[in-house]
């Protein structure tokens, strides 16, 4: 029976976060994660800590709650154990991202709104977009109306279309967002 041995030296690694502090008492982890690696991070079995250079992997037994991004690493059996890798970056395979590719390409196709002008069905000409600033949902388009900024999601669900020859961004923005 032969064996093959792929080094990790030789591979190419993410950042997606880092351990914030232990869950309980069992060695359970929350995790802070970048939101576009989280598709990424569910679909592993391991999860690389980045140790004095190198990045060591451990497996993923269990996640215990997706949302608050707790996790159990076979091998850190207490919440003492886990306080040796406080704070230390946490890493998946970057041949193993499938959906943070997906989310950096929208998140640049948004990016390059900037400059263009928000014609709404109900509002009429908004403005034109001076700056887009990434909140943790989703961006935000921030544009001034007489003479004060505000604020307009950049949400799918509210642009019906975008003319990209003439950078004109066409939405149904909620009655008030603007008031």
């Amino acid at each position: 029976m032969t064996i093959k041995y792929e080094s990790l030296y030789k591979k190419e690694f993410v950042q997606i976060g880092t351990i914030r502090k232990a869950h309980g008492y069992k060695g359970h982890a929350k995790i802070g994660v970048d939101d576009r690696y989280l598709a990424d991070l569910t679909e592993q079995k391991f999860l690389f800590i980045h140790i004095d250079g190198y990045y060591v992997p451990f497996r993923i037994e269990e996640y215990l709650d997706q949302n608050d991004h707790i996790i159990k690493l076979k091998g850190i059996e207490s919440s003492e154990a886990l306080k040796r890798y406080h704070l230390y970056n946490i890493a998946l395979l970057k041949e193993d991202l499938n959906h943070a590719q997906e989310a950096t390409e929208q998140a640049e196709e948004i990016d390059a709104l900037l400059g263009f002008s928000i014609q709404d069905a109900e509002y009429g000409s908004v403005g034109t977009i001076e700056r887009i600033e990434d909140y943790p949902q989703q961006k935000i388009a921030i544009v001034m109306i007489n003479g004060s900024e505000k604020m307009i999601p950049l949400h799918p669900s509210l642009i019906e279309a975008i003319d990209t020859t003439e950078k004109v961004i066409y939405t149904a923005l909620p009655i008030g967002l603007l008031d």
